[in-house]
């Protein structure tokens, strides 16, 4: 989500330099089709599908580094306020055309964006989200009209997944880790949620039988939240090949959570499934969590 939120403040600044009074409050992902980058042997092992980079300046091959990849269909569900949000419709619909623009000449996660147009899908009975971009004015203070948007904007981003934050789950898995073994950590939790895992069953009838440890109940899956600052500032043009060598920078990591791709349907308002950066003192920090933390069902659909 870092590299979404990112997008988030690459939007909201693009608009400021072009003029443009919005303020970007959260986003939200609802991922409708996904294609990893991989080949799977006659072992049944998957690998990488991997691009050779173009040759150095001295003619030699460029070094591969395997990295992962995929295709990806998504919906952005954007939060913004302003005077530009609050003209009529036809000045929303020209506003929504202006930043469906700017998406597309950015980049997300390293990633190119391609037309909608241009995306053919394999599979002729489920058609993709060829969604036009709008802007619409929440009724916060009408019950029964903002419950019509919501269920509205439900359909539109069927049949597909929100990602949303489930530290909860983390914290559950750890303590049922801690009643077998009481030394075990949160980072054996997320690493025990982050896996298929495999027990060997000794009295089963047949031999070497092996089956999936159920897991909690959710499509769970390990998420970056955040990075952590691992050196002081550094002032700006101080690095070699530093990116930006305007901009002062810090070696960071990332911190690492565990997420859920939650069906829209379930959501009870949007803000659920839209995230931000978490306000925090700590300058050395940088977290992101939910505008409101979704309610943990007992039953998945």
């Amino acid at each position: 989500m870092t590299a979404f939120i990112g997008l988030m403040h690459a939007l909201e600044r693009q608009c400021a330099q072009d003029g443009i009074a919005l303020c970007f409050h959260g986003i939200g992902v609802v991922c409708h089709e996904a294609k990893p980058q991989t080949s799977r042997s006659s072992f049944g092992q998957h690998s990488f599908l991997l691009t050779r980079n173009p040759l150095k300046n001295d003619g030699k091959t460029a070094a591969i580094v395997e990295e992962g990849r995929m295709h990806v269909e998504l919906s952005l569900v954007l939060m913004l306020s302003g005077n530009a949000s609050e003209g009529t419709q036809e000045e929303r619909m020209a506003l929504a055309k202006q930043l469906d623009d700017y998406v597309h000449r950015m980049r997300i996660a390293g990633g190119s964006v391609l037309p909608r147009e241009n995306i053919r899908s394999e599979n002729l009975r489920r058609p993709h989200h060829h969604q036009v971009p709008h802007i619409e004015p929440l009724a916060l203070e009408d019950d029964a009209q903002y419950t019509k948007q919501l269920n509205r904007l439900k359909r539109r981003l069927l049949p597909g997944f929100a990602l949303i934050l489930r530290e909860d789950a983390l914290a559950q898995h750890k303590n049922a880790l801690q009643e077998a073994q009481p030394d075990a950590s949160l980072l054996d939790a997320w690493l025990d949620l982050s896996r298929f895992n495999y027990r060997y069953d000794a009295d089963a009838a047949e031999k070497q039988h092996w089956p999936l440890v159920r897991r909690p109940s959710g499509w769970l899956v390990p998420i970056p939240i955040g990075y952590c600052a691992l050196s002081d500032e550094i002032p700006a043009n101080a690095i070699a090949n530093a990116r930006d060598p305007y901009t002062p920078l810090r070696f960071v990591e990332p911190l690492l959570s565990i997420g859920e791709w939650r069906s829209p349907h379930r959501l009870q308002c949007i803000e659920e499934m839209l995230w931000r950066i978490k306000p925090n003192s700590d300058e050395r920090l940088f977290l992101l969590e939910m505008l409101v933390q979704a309610p943990v069902d007992g039953d998945v659909i």
